[in-house]
């Protein structure tokens, strides 16, 4: 006849299956699950980066818009966006672009 388990070994094994069990899922969930916490957290900190891009591209947008309205509602404003920014005259106009001078880089001896 084998030695088999009595009643208090069975209830002892029982009592500890139930706490290694959840250890064990917390364990799979933390680290091993394709959806785990810590890929879930990283995934988090890249959705507030690009919200916070969101944000400064929208208010530039907003910005843009409001320069384009500008130009296309008044022609002075437009006349006055091209000398400044594109550097375009008129017939008598005589333009003056000053560009810094910088040195040459130093010639390595061969």
């Amino acid at each position: 006849m084998k030695n088999l388990p009595s009643k208090q070994q069975i209830k002892r094994i029982f009592q500890f299956k139930i706490p290694f069990i959840i250890g064990f899922y917390l364990l799979w969930i933390f680290f091993f699950d394709s959806n785990n916490l810590i890929s879930l957290f990283k995934l988090n900190k890249e959705i507030q980066k690009f919200e916070g891009k969101k944000a400064f591209f929208e208010k530039e947008i907003a910005e843009q818009e409001t320069e384009h309205d500008k130009l296309t509602s008044d022609i002075q404003t437009c006349i006055d966006y091209g000398r400044k920014n594109l550097y375009l005259k008129e017939k008598d106009d005589v333009i003056f672009v000053t560009v810094k001078d910088t040195p040459p880089p130093p010639q390595t001896r061969r």
